[in-house]
């Protein structure tokens, strides 16, 4: 063998090298990013209102047109927040919405610092006020431990609980 073609089998071989140390690199990038997730969905918090079942005979019959068979579970006549999540919810901010047909309005945004999981949190809105009877919605916006942003809207007509999501509105600042 001549210099000239050692020389190119040593450039094939380190460019062999380089590719397989890029292709273990992307990998371990996808690995990192996947192993996050999977840490941050076992720490997911998600906030709804505090519910219990209704009437069978109302649910059935839908009494004031409000179909479902889960209502608002009031402490001392007001509502109450409560992380069915995994993780504690930080920064929580909320307002209602009234429905499109009863004037769309929005209330004050309220904050609460911290609701740990399985934790239930008196809100300061009395559940037997008018603008919340109706059709509206309550809207939890919160972070995560790790920072990742969510929102959470559940649906109330007459305080029976018609809908609810839940989504990730922005993604968590890695830390590391």
């Amino acid at each position: 063998m001549t210099d000239h073609n050692i020389q190119l089998v040593l450039m094939l071989v380190n460019s062999g090298t380089l590719a397989v140390i890029a292709i273990y690199t992307w990998e371990t990038i996808r690995l990192r990013k996947a192993a996050w997730e999977q840490v941050e969905s076992l720490a997911k918090p998600c906030l709804t209102l505090r519910s219990r079942l209704r009437d069978a005979a109302d649910a059935i019959l839908s009494t004031e047109g409000a179909v479902g068979n889960t209502e608002v579970h009031p402490e001392n006549a007001a509502f109450v927040a409560k992380n069915i999540g995994n993780g504690i919810a930080l920064n929580v901010k909320y307002f209602f919405r009234r429905s499109a047909h009863e004037g769309g309005a929005e209330s004050h945004v309220r904050y609460i610092m911290a609701i740990q999981p399985g934790q239930c949190v008196e809100m300061p809105e009395p559940i037997n006020v008018s603008k919340y009877s109706g059709e509206c919605e309550l809207v939890f916006q919160y972070e995560s431990i790790s920072g990742r942003q969510y929102e959470s809207v559940t649906g109330m007509n007459h305080h029976v609980l018609t809908h609810f999501r839940a989504i990730a509105i922005s993604s968590a600042r890695h830390r590391f």
